[in-house]
């Protein structure tokens, strides 16, 4: 299949305008679990039905993708960010921002958890993915309400011009 279907499980929110779905990194198909296409999958079928080409593909632009089966954060061919150990939170705002095709700014899709106050976990959660990623070239913030989250380019070395000394 060359992983181009992942397992996942619906989490879609009642009233929701969109579908939503969390991987589940496992072998055996799982009850209740539903196949959906992974991101080599999208590449796949987008090129079989002749799709815009590699510049209007994800990454291409400056949008990131979140792989959720390799657990991988990219900027173009760049990882930002590779989880090797379970972040839930993290990875459910980065499924989230994937699923919406990288919006600017995204309402918290956290849910409620007992005894956790929504909007220091969600603060938490942002220091977390910014916190050691291999190539920071990305930066998450809050959105200012404590109930949605915002993401932007950092500028790379490239980007940025040396000014002239004074004398």
């Amino acid at each position: 299949m060359k992983d181009y279907l992942a397992q996942a499980v619906e989490r879609t929110r009642p009233n929701a305008a969109r579908r939503s779905f969390r991987p589940i990194a496992s072998p055996r198909l799982r009850e209740g679990a539903c196949l959906v296409l992974s991101a080599a999958g999208v590449a796949f079928a987008a090129a079989q039905l002749q799709c815009p080409g590699p510049n209007h593909a994800p990454g291409a632009n400056g949008t990131p993708v979140w792989n959720a089966a390799l657990r991988e954060l990219r900027l173009g061919e760049v990882i930002v960010k590779q989880f090797k150990q379970p972040a839930p939170n993290q990875e459910l705002i980065l499924d989230a921002f994937q699923e919406e095709a990288w919006p600017p700014r995204m309402d918290d899709p956290l849910p409620p958890a007992a005894g956790q106050d929504g909007k220091r976990r969600l603060h938490s959660t942002i220091a977390n993915l910014n916190r050691y990623q291999q190539t920071p070239l990305l930066q998450f913030h809050g959105g200012g309400n404590g109930k949605s989250i915002c993401w932007l380019l950092l500028p790379t070395a490239s980007d940025t011009r040396a000014t002239p000394e004074r004398m």
